[in-house]
């Protein structure tokens, strides 16, 4: 098998079908099976991925687990996660959707050809279901490489983008202490290869009060620092350099979050950590630097900078 297409889903009566549809109208020259997680949904989403699974057989394989296994879906992502047959996963979650027809046969076609590449994204768009925004892209500043250390900072990558080569049969155990399982995945793909993102729009993110995303919010920033240090040891520290430093940057992302929202609390809590991290007195001035210099003051530093250089 090619490509598995690893779906999880609970409560998303709504836009489950969507989803569904988006991968089986993929045109691909490989062949390409469909794993669908339900964590033991009570609004009719079991019933609608009863009925595609029994329509497809053989191209659907449906875990309808008995009972809800908690922990925000990471398990029963890990679940589908290893059901998956193929040499290739590509994710998305059941109140998302695809808009390629080509999306799959695009993203194979570059990991194919270049056996260094573990994980490949693409441009999606964002819509909010209440309205309060408009349609905007996701992503308009990534490079068509990522570096490993800026995957450290949340927001990257979209889920529903991802097609990444599997490498495990199943996902190591610290994955289980975490409640989502898309960022500490992504993080684990890049420690093994090059990490590539396509520019083109090939699908939808979903914003809605349903979603899980507005559960964890960031609050799960608390963490993402954790999980680093798990990769961090996972990897017997082949990588420590570009977590480090992708740490100290996600300590001030997050320090800058808390100031825009006038909790100066938490921000000077976050930026003390990164300076209990940094590895220089150099740093921990960077860190103080861009934690407390308002962004007017920063923009004219720019300015001047460029002045001089020029």
């Amino acid at each position: 098998m090619k490509l598995s297409v690893l779906i999880i889903t609970y409560n998303q009566k709504k836009y489950i079908a969507q989803a569904i549809d988006s991968v089986l109208m993929q045109q691909a020259d490989f062949d390409y099976e469909i794993v669908i997680g339900d964590d033991c949904s009570t609004d009719g989403t079991r019933e609608i991925v009863s009925d595609y699974a029994m329509r497809y057989p053989g191209k659907i394989n449906a875990l309808l687990h008995p009972c809800n296994l908690g922990r925000f879906g990471v398990k029963n992502f890990a679940a589908a996660y290893k059901s998956c047959k193929g040499k290739y996963i590509a994710i998305l979650e059941g109140d998302d959707y695809w808009t390629s027809p080509y999306k799959l046969q695009k993203q194979v076609e570059i990991m194919e050809k270049d056996g260094d590449i573990a994980l490949t994204a693409h441009q999606m768009l964002i819509t909010h279901e209440n309205g309060a925004k408009e349609s905007h892209l996701s992503n308009t500043k990534t490079p068509a490489v990522i570096p490993f250390e800026r995957l450290i900072s949340p927001g990257e990558l979209m889920t529903g983008s991802l097609v990444l080569r599997k490498y495990l049969d199943q996902l190591p155990d610290w994955f289980f202490k975490y409640s989502f399982g898309d960022y500490p995945l992504a993080l684990l793909q890049a420690s093994y290869g090059k990490v590539c993102f396509n520019t083109e729009v090939m699908g939808v993110y979903r914003k809605h009060d349903d979603g899980l995303s507005n559960d964890l919010q960031w609050n799960s920033d608390y963490d993402l620092f954790e999980i680093c240090d798990d990769l961090d040891k996972y990897t017997n520290y082949k990588r420590h350099s570009e977590i480090h430093n992708g740490v100290i940057r996600l300590y001030i992302a997050t320090a800058c979050w808390f100031k825009r929202r006038k909790d100066i609390y938490k921000m000077l809590v976050f930026m003390l950590k990164g300076i209990r991290h940094s590895r220089s007195i150099q740093e921990a001035i960077i860190i103080v630097v861009k934690c407390l210099i308002p962004e007017w003051v920063k923009s004219k530093i720019k300015i001047v900078m460029g002045m001089i250089k020029n």
